[in-house]
């Protein structure tokens, strides 16, 4: 899967990516939360979709699950 997410992420003109648990993520790839967030609302198995990715500080990825936005931390932070 992360070699079609980049190889998706090059098509698009889109080479920067974030470090996250599993490997690395970037705009409009698929997500799957592997634990429960109680205070997101988001359930291990849940599906979702990376809508914006910022390299800067440590990073951030910008998630939505049902609907809903969710930031994450990058490699080393948490939800």
């Amino acid at each position: 899967m992360e070699a079609l997410n980049a190889a998706a992420r090059e098509l698009r003109g889109k080479h920067d990516g974030l470090n996250v648990t599993g490997g690395i993520v970037g705009e409009g790839n698929p997500v799957v939360c592997t634990k429960n967030l109680y205070d997101a609302q988001v359930m291990n198995g849940m599906t979702g979709t990376v809508k914006h990715v910022n390299t800067e500080n440590g990073g951030t990825v910008v998630a939505i699950f049902d609907g809903r936005e969710i930031p994450f931390a990058g490699q080393g932070g948490s939800r």
